[in-house]
């Protein structure tokens, strides 16, 4: 159960007011007649609000953006040897982890990698 702002306003102003976090528990339950938060959630946003000023949600890490180096040195790697079993053995080659590789191939360089398959040739009494 996630709070909204206004909520979480609420969480933090009677905390500084009573210190207490069962009073304020108790004064969410009696104002917005619903579960309150847990103790540690309410904590964490007091927290935050001194050390930021804000009980806004904070940036979260997320992956990490790929450089132009990168870019490059996967372009020139396919470029060099476009025959290349895969992204899984350019991102060994590379040192990249292999989504990222992929990543770069497919929306950075619209290259579209693909995996070669040995077909065999159908022959006249074969079912298909």
């Amino acid at each position: 159960m996630t709070a909204n702002g206004s909520e979480e306003a609420f969480f933090v102003l009677k905390f500084h007011e009573s210190r207490s976090v069962t009073i304020v528990q108790r004064h969410f339950r009696t104002k917005f007649g619903k579960q309150p938060q847990s103790d540690n959630s309410i904590r964490r946003w007091y927290t935050q609000f001194q050390e930021t000023g804000c009980v806004c949600k904070r940036k979260s890490t997320g992956m990490p953006s790929v450089t132009e180096e990168q870019a490059e040195q996967v372009r020139q790697a396919f470029v060099w040897s476009p025959r290349k079993s895969g992204t899984v053995t350019g991102s060994r080659e590379l040192g990249i982890p292999q989504p990222t590789v992929w990543c770069i191939l497919r929306k950075r360089l619209k290259l579209k990698p693909y995996r070669l398959m040995l077909l065999q040739k159908l022959q006249p009494g074969d079912h298909y």
